[in-house]
């Protein structure tokens, strides 16, 4: 008996747009998954020494649109959650861009965070641009989703 070709075709493309195929792998799927979800974000800005600063990351996106918020335990005050929504979010095919700004735990003024990076499955890993107090730092941020 012959296959129907019309009947195979359609399921092979299906099959292989979403994944499910013959090569897909983990990844493949998570990447489909875009950006939306909870995100364990860790930053290092360097100066004399390596600075590092944890956060949850949380990101919905909708057809290029993408909006979220930055939260963490403050350092001063450990019982002190703090959130900020993201500003000037959006995301350009896997890379994603977003700033972030908020007053400092103690003392006066604000810090904002430039986040740019690329996503690959479920982690992203870029750069960040702190700016503080008259001075702008730089390094590396990375974040992991959390399978929720």
């Amino acid at each position: 008996m012959k296959p129907n070709s019309d009947i195979l075709l359609p399921i092979l493309a299906l099959t292989l747009l979403t994944g499910s195929g013959i090569g897909a792998t983990v990844g493949d799927v998570a990447s489909v998954a875009g950006p939306t979800g909870t995100w364990r974000v860790v930053n290092g800005v360097n100066n004399s020494t390596q600075l590092r600063f944890e956060y949850t990351l949380r990101l919905n996106s909708n057809a290029g649109t993408l909006i979220g918020t930055l939260s963490k335990v403050g350092t001063v005050s450990k019982s002190r959650l703090s959130q900020w929504e993201i500003r000037d979010a959006k995301i350009k095919g896997s890379e994603i861009f977003f700033t972030v700004t908020h007053p400092f735990d103690a003392g006066s003024g604000v810090i904002t965070w430039s986040y740019k990076g690329n996503l690959t499955g479920d982690s992203i890993k870029g750069k960040v641009t702190k700016e503080a107090s008259g001075e702008t730092r730089t390094g590396k941020w990375s974040a992991e989703r959390v399978k929720e």
